[in-house]
């Protein structure tokens, strides 16, 4: 801290300089009140951007929109993007309720398929006892 503190003290004339060549611009030409004022409203489109993101996260929660639907949602207010997911779910429907136990589902793997433990062997493994039963030595792979 010193040091910094020591730098600056050092420093300081030459600030001043600097400022009084310049008339109080920065080197991109803009006074510091402008860059202060840019960082600002970089800040507050930033703080806006999150709050409608969190706002759509609540419609999404409250209407129960699948990712697509709220993906597509549009508007700045809580109220705007409620009402446009009421147009997305009256064209597109409501998604299917998980709870719901009239919901269609992903059919089922049939057990009587497949292999089974204790079964035939097939494919490679057939192929290496085949071998080694003709030949008597394991196959080099």
């Amino acid at each position: 801290m010193k040091a910094r503190e020591t730098l600056e003290k050092e420093f300081a004339p030459l600030r001043d300089l600097v400022k009084a060549l310049t008339g109080g611009k920065t080197p991109t030409g803009k006074t510091e009140i402008d860059v202060i004022r840019e960082q600002l409203d970089a800040q507050a489109k930033t703080i806006a951007d999150q709050s409608v993101s969190l706002l759509r996260a609540d419609v999404t929660r409250d209407k129960k929109l699948t990712a697509e639907q709220a993906a597509e949602l549009r508007g700045a207010t809580y109220e705007e993007l409620a009402a446009h997911a009421d147009k997305l779910l009256a064209l597109f429907g409501k998604p299917a309720d998980p709870a719901d136990p009239g919901r269609r589902t992903a059919p089922r793997a049939d057990p009587a398929q497949g292999a089974r433990p204790g079964g035939k062997v097939s494919g490679a493994e057939a192929g290496r006892a085949e071998a080694q039963k003709r030949f008597g030595k394991p196959p080099t792979t």
